[in-house]
Parts: structure tokens; C-alpha cells; sequence
């Protein structure tokens, strides 16, 4: 690089950032994208934070319902809440979020209650 930073690398700030810019996008399929950062954060060996399960997390809950794969969503959605508590850990902003993909793609209203019901429990374990 001309301007002599040419071993800047991306850190976990730099792909926070890139997951909550498409976070906030109206890219068609930006749950996948952001997956995919995550999954390529991990295989360059930097390791997660919280802020960044919750990036994905956000850009599943503010996916498309109507273009988006309801099934996937949860079961992806779900996947990064494990994923954090079994690493760096879930806060109130991961379960506030975990709710709000609840609500917006189960759409069975039993199975919506039963899910939004047991993850509420769970984070107020979780403390």
C-alpha cells in the first residue's frame, strides 16, 4: 500500500463494525452475510465478543420476514445465542434481540409464547 500500512489487518473492531453496518442495511439476505463474517472472523483466529453475536443476532432479527427463510432465521438466530453463551457470553442486549427474532418470525403464536417464554426464563438465569 502506498501510504505504508501494508500489514493492517482487520481486528474485532473492524469486523464489528462491517456486521453492524450490514446490520443496519437493507441488503436482500443480510443474515447470511453476516454469518458469513462472523465464520470468517473465526477461521483468521480472531476471537468473538459479545457485541459481535449480538451484530449478527440484529441482523437476523431485522431481516426481511416476507424474503427471508422463517425457519432459518430462528434456527440461525438460535445457533449465535448458544454460540455466545458457550464462549464470550450473552448480555441483556443478546436476549432482548433473541426476542425480537422471536417475534418476528414465529409466527404460530404457541410456539411464539413457548419460545419467548423459555428465553426469557433462561436470561433471567443467566442474570
Amino acid at each position: 500500500h502506498s501510504s505504508g500500512y501494508g500489514d493492517v489487518r482487520p481486528n474485532a473492531y473492524t469486523y464489528n463494525c462491517v456486521i453492524n453496518a450490514v446490520a443496519k442495511s437493507n441488503i436482500l439476505g443480510k443474515s447470511k452475510i453476516a454469518a458469513k463474517l462472523l465464520k470468517r472472523m473465526k477461521h483468521v483466529s480472531i476471537r468473538p465478543l459479545t457485541i459481535t453475536y449480538n451484530n449478527v443476532i440484529n441482523a437476523l432479527a431485522f431481516s426481511n420476514p416476507r424474503e427471508e427463510n422463517r425457519t432459518e432465521i430462528l434456527e440461525l438466530a438460535f445457533l449465535m445465542l448458544r454460540e455466545a453463551q458457550g464462549s464470550c457470553g450473552a448480555n441483556f442486549i443478546t436476549y432482548g434481540t433473541i426476542l425480537r427474532v422471536i417475534g418476528t418470525f414465529e409466527d404460530e403464536p404457541t410456539s411464539r409464547w413457548r419460545l419467548a417464554r423459555d428465553t426469557f426464563r433462561e436470561c433471567c438465569r443467566d442474570g
